[in-house]
């Protein structure tokens, strides 16, 4: 129902982001589905493992190689951590709170974001697209915005918060470590740095 995010593992199975279903399926090589997390039909914010965790309309989803999914939870406006054997939990964002913030992770606030990935360090980095902003949740566990001011829009090339978005959405980490993302309000496809620079 709304299917959303993909991440293909190395046996060939992918995993889906069933967004209006609030579930993340799972799709074998052999073309078996079954949900690997969260309670179809019913959103919420609730850590568990498999379908006693509960989701509100995930979206884009990331594979790191120790099989450890990340889940960007648009509708609670957290990042989830999905660790192998189903085991849901919220990485980043406060529960049942909407806003912009910076800071530790589990204090720091979130707006609708939609898109995830992962870098070669293990840094995530997230569209938080209500907020118009290019997040990174480090290694370290602190979220901070390098690009974008957070819940100001617009269209503008420049480094941190002289940088504006209007609604990112897609964001995937290129072989050069730069990010490209879909600033889907304006219409164009734009790089960012590791360091904030946008164009």
């Amino acid at each position: 129902n709304a299917p959303y995010g993909l991440a293909v593992d190395g046996t060939g199975g992918t995993y889906i982001a069933d967004s209006q279903n609030h579930t993340i399926r799972y799709l074998a090589a052999d073309g078996t589905v079954s949900t690997y997390a969260g309670l179809a039909g019913t959103p919420g914010l609730v850590d568990g493992t498999g379908t006693s965790a509960q989701f509100n309309q995930p979206n884009g989803i990331a594979l790191a190689p120790n099989g450890t999914l990340y889940v960007a939870d648009y509708g609670n406006s957290c990042i989830r951590a999905i660790a192998q054997g189903a085991n849901v939990t919220r990485l980043a964002g406060q529960a049942n709170a909407h806003g912009f913030a910076d800071g530790s992770a589990l204090s720091a606030l979130f707006n609708l974001p939609v898109g995830i990935t992962l870098d070669a360090a293990g840094v995530l980095w997230i569209t938080d697209t209500h907020n118009h902003a290019i997040r990174r949740l480090g290694a370290d566990g602190t979220v901070s915005t390098p690009a974008g001011s957070g819940g100001n829009v617009g269209n503008a090339d420049g480094t941190g918060t002289a940088a504006l978005f209007r609604l990112p959405c897609g964001i995937v980490t290129a072989p050069s470590g730069n990010l490209v993302v879909a600033d889907t309000g304006n219409h164009l496809l734009r790089t960012v740095t590791p360091a904030g620079v946008a164009s």
